[in-house]
């Protein structure tokens, strides 16, 4: 306690024994001497600007480039450009590299009107916690950010920019991150965006934002779109489509254009789409491919709304035994539905569910063992509106259909259809009916 108390004498002292005036001055010399000072940028002759920062020179720095000029900011270091802010030229290009771990960590870029703006984030975390904005007027610029090294972008946050392109790509796992550390990409009005995610996890946990322009996202590896979540903005009228090869996509979520754009899902190899959801729009065209075996196993088709809906959905199962192994489709109100399991045993276990107000449900299972141990709920309202073929021999067997059906198309086999199949798919009353 002694110790204490002449430690504060002493600063008492030396405090009280300083006139006020000096006090003030040795205050300010202190809070300039720990200022950001930042470096400036250097010019060409008539030509664009750059700089390079390393060490610790550019953190937390504000950073204009010039107005009609390129301009490319690098930093080299790890943190080199901690927190910087980064506004781009309103008509030239900008780049900023990051080619260190953590090099551009939390670093804001504001991209311009006119020209493109430019990312490379090449290292593990280079631009964590990222963030691309657009300036307010910015009506013509394109966007591309690339993150190849691992987790180089997560936590990120990327606003493409209105009415030009969009191209994000992924190396491994450089776009991976799991709940509140995933990339998220927003599109806007009449963007095209693209997503590349061809390596093993690059785009784990993604939330990706369709622009409404259109959508191109490409998954090429072992969980390269696991989990991810791919959206499209409600009034996209673009297409979007998804391909998955590889085991790519098992978990993926794939919300398709609610109003008019066309949505595919191209499942190409074994567990490319294992689990995935697919949630199709109210309007417009919603196509599943499932091209090898497995490849929609357990995958569910289901619409945003199942109330007013128009146009067709369409799951293509004919290309491999089990190709859609579990799998669900539901068919909206409004919605025209085909489910093609003309392949031997291309649909067991599955289920195809219509609502009453659906305008068609039509499943095909025309070659051996192609739906066994379906279950097909048809609208109870009228028959016509549901079509069940089972021209394979064994094609529907240890399945069952209810509801308002029509005649049943049968093919060879025991149990395929009995006698009481067609006066019960003509019922009145719907009632159960085994296939």
């Amino acid at each position: 306690y002694s110790f204490c108390t002449l430690l504060v004498n002493t600063f008492n002292f030396y405090v009280m024994s300083v006139p006020r005036g000096c006090l003030l001055l040795l205050l300010l010399f202190a809070a300039l001497g720990n200022a950001v000072v930042c470096p400036t940028l250097s010019y060409l002759s008539n030509g664009p600007s750059s700089l390079t920062c390393t060490g610790t020179d550019c953190q937390n720095c504000d950073t204009t480039c010039d107005s009609s000029q390129d301009c490319t900011i690098t930093c080299s270091d790890p943190s080199a450009c901690l927190n910087l802010v980064l506004n781009c030229p309103s008509t030239g290009n900008c780049s900023l590299l990051c080619t260190n771990s953590l090099a551009c960590q939390g670093v804001t870029i504001n991209c311009a009107s006119k020209g493109t703006c430019n990312v490379d984030c090449t290292h593990s975390e280079s631009c964590k916690g990222i963030k691309v904005q657009q300036q307010s007027s910015s009506t013509a610029l394109a966007l591309s950010v690339t993150c190849s090294g691992p987790k180089s972008c997560y936590q990120g946050d990327i606003l493409c920019p209105d009415n030009n392109a969009c191209d994000i790509t992924c190396g491994q796992q450089g776009c991976n991150g799991m709940l509140s550390d995933k990339l998220v990409v927003k599109g806007t009005v009449s963007g095209v965006t693209t997503l590349s995610c061809e390596a093993q996890d690059a785009c784990s946990y993604i939330n990706f934002g369709a622009g409404d322009g259109g959508t191109h996202v490409r998954c090429d590896g072992t969980n390269a779109c696991s989990t991810a979540t791919i959206y499209a903005r409600s009034v996209q009228i673009g297409p979007m489509d998804i391909s998955c090869k590889g085991s790519s996509c098992p978990n993926l979520i794939a919300n398709c254009p609610f109003q008019g754009g066309s949505c595919v899902v191209q499942c190409h190899d074994p567990q490319s789409c294992d689990s995935a959801i697919v949630t199709c729009g109210q309007h417009g065209l919603c196509t599943v491919n499932c091209l090898a075996s497995q490849s929609c196993s357990s995958v569910t088709v289901t619409h945003s709304y199942l109330t007013t809906g128009s146009g067709t959905s369409s799951m293509n199962c004919f290309s491999a035994d089990n190709a859609c192994t579990g799998s669900t489709l539901t068919c909206g109100d409004g919605r025209t539905c085909i489910r093609d399991c003309s392949h031997s045993n291309a649909c067991p276990s599955s289920m195809f569910t219509c609502t009453d107000n659906a305008a068609l449900c039509q499943t095909d299972c025309t070659a051996s063992g192609s739906c066994y141990n379906n279950t097909i709920t048809c609208p109870s309202t009228a028959q016509y509106k549901c079509k069940i073929s089972c021209e394979g021999n064994n094609a529907c067997y240890s399945g069952s259909a209810t509801g308002q059906l029509q005649p049943v198309t049968c093919g060879a086999g025991t149990d395929v259809c009995n006698a009481d199949l067609a006066g019960a798919a003509l019922a009145t009353t719907p009632s159960p009916v085994t296939l």
